[in-house]
């Protein structure tokens, strides 16, 4: 209750927008094993285009896991994108609603 909690808090800091590669080249930066990568938006920006970037940046091979979040079934777009980043991430991919 309290992840769903903060999750609905940070939704409502943004105006629809899902700058979700300049996250990712962000979070690639950092010291650490993976990186769990939580949306309930397409991102913004073509999604292939997105992968195939933070693939080719991904050069310490972190795992990138991925969450859709929210009444993420009605979205394929967003669940074809976060199954095909952690695929291509050696990670998993995980629907979680209320």
């Amino acid at each position: 209750k309290k992840v769903l909690h903060f999750v609905e808090g940070l939704g409502k800091q943004f105006d629809g927008a899902t700058p979700t590669e300049a996250a990712l080249k962000e979070a690639l930066k950092y010291d650490a094993e993976a990186i769990l990568l939580l949306s309930d938006g397409a991102p913004n920006g073509n999604p292939i285009d997105i992968i195939d970037n933070i693939s080719a940046l991904n050069k310490n091979k972190k795992e990138i896991h991925t969450i859709a979040i929210g009444e993420y079934s009605a979205n394929a777009k967003l669940v074809g994108f976060l199954q095909d980043l952690a695929k291509r991430n050696n990670g998993g991919f995980l629907g979680v609603s209320k």
